[in-house]
């Protein structure tokens, strides 16, 4: 009875030390993960950042075409005056800005090819993923400003 009691208390430890030791393993790989990985998780979350403003390209692209109808009308029935002709022409710009932004999310989601990155070996995708970083980090940037403009033009 003692011998069954020793082995089942060494068991116990036996097992909780290696449940330790598989606990210590995983925090230590959670914390030091892969590079690629890493890196392509701030490539997604630039991508989300930005796909979460395309609603708004939208509006903003729907709300500046009614205004630039308005002003072309205006401008069309004879009011031609330099502040009316430097909103409409401002106007223009914050549309093709707008495009702009959303071709560039489109061209970029084209562009990025998850096959090519597992392709790659860890140098290789290192430099993929920062040059994709760097696309996505533009194309974001042009459309908080686009969006910003836009969003200031039409009040």
């Amino acid at each position: 009875m003692m011998k069954t009691l020793v082995v089942a208390a060494f068991a116990v430890c036996l097992l909780g030390s290696c449940s330790n030791s598989s606990n210590e393993s995983s925090a230590e790989s959670t914390t030091s993960a892969d590079p690629v990985s890493e890196l392509e998780a701030g490539v997604m979350a630039s991508h989300d950042s930005t796909m979460a403003h395309m609603d708004d390209i939208m509006r903003l692209k729907k709300a500046v075409r009614k205004k630039l109808a308005v002003t072309d009308s205006l401008m069309k029935s004879g009011k031609k005056d330099a502040a009316l002709q430097t909103d409409h022409e401002q106007g223009e710009s914050i549309a093709n800005n707008l495009n702009a932004a959303e071709k560039g999310m489109m061209d970029w989601m084209h562009g990025y090819s998850v096959d090519t990155l597992k392709k790659l070996d860890q140098q290789k995708a290192m430099e993929y993923l920062k040059a994709e970083k760097a696309k996505i980090d533009k194309v974001n940037e042009l459309t908080k400003k686009s969006l910003a403009d836009a969003a200031s033009y039409v009040q």
